[in-house]
């Protein structure tokens, strides 16, 4: 039980920081961003959003692996 209590101990820790939220903020906006770059400016013709070839193009980009 002793990983419970410091994983209680964390979330609460981290809760109270406003790293945390601000980390959150900007990962999700690149993230939106990223999904909009990919989207935007260019036809994907049959393939959808959440298709394996868009969504591994997102994940370079945001890693920076172009």
């Amino acid at each position: 039980m002793m990983w419970y209590e410091i994983f209680k101990f964390e979330i609460k820790y981290r809760a109270k920081r406003v790293e945390t939220y601000l980390y959150f903020v900007l990962l999700f906006l690149s993230a939106l961003g990223a999904f909009d770059g990919i989207m935007q400016g260019q036809d994907i013709g049959m393939d959808k959003e959440n298709a394996p070839y868009v969504v591994a193009k997102i994940m370079a980009i945001m890693s920076g692996g172009f």
